[in-house]
């Protein structure tokens, strides 16, 4: 059974910040946006320098059967914390293509949220046992 673990130095990027519309002819069009662009690439290059050090080959995705994930958000914030299934989509779709094909793969899902002095993800990856 496969099973990864990754840590995260990074602010966790908002569903509502990872994307943007803006208007093409007049129609709106959703795309991803920088905070999105940059959090995307920061976690495939943080992914790929990980599995360098942990001697793990990089053929992506990583697991193609079903999943289940547990997650520590940990991350400072001013005002109000950002809600969690917010901080959960951007992170799968960053994630997608790179740990997994697709979020649909995830059957068993663990996340615990809290405040603290720094930024922190760490996510555990496993194959679901048959």
């Amino acid at each position: 059974m496969k099973s990864f673990e990754f840590e995260y130095q990074i602010n966790p990027v908002s569903t509502n910040h990872y994307w943007e519309v803006s208007c093409i002819n007049g129609k709106p069009v959703v795309r991803k946006g920088k905070a999105g662009i940059n959090f995307r690439d920061f976690i495939e290059w943080s992914t790929l320098s990980q599995c360098k050090k942990k001697g793990i080959k990089t053929s992506f995705p990583l697991i193609k059967k079903p999943l289940k994930v547990s997650i520590a958000i940990e991350y400072c914030y001013q005002k109000r914390p950002k809600d969690i299934d917010n901080i959960l989509k951007a992170l799968f779709d960053a994630l997608e293509g790179i740990l997994f094909q697709n979020d649909s793969q995830i059957y068993e899902l663990y996340v615990r949220k809290r405040h603290c002095e720094k930024h922190l993800l760490k996510i555990k990856v496993s194959e679901m046992e048959d």
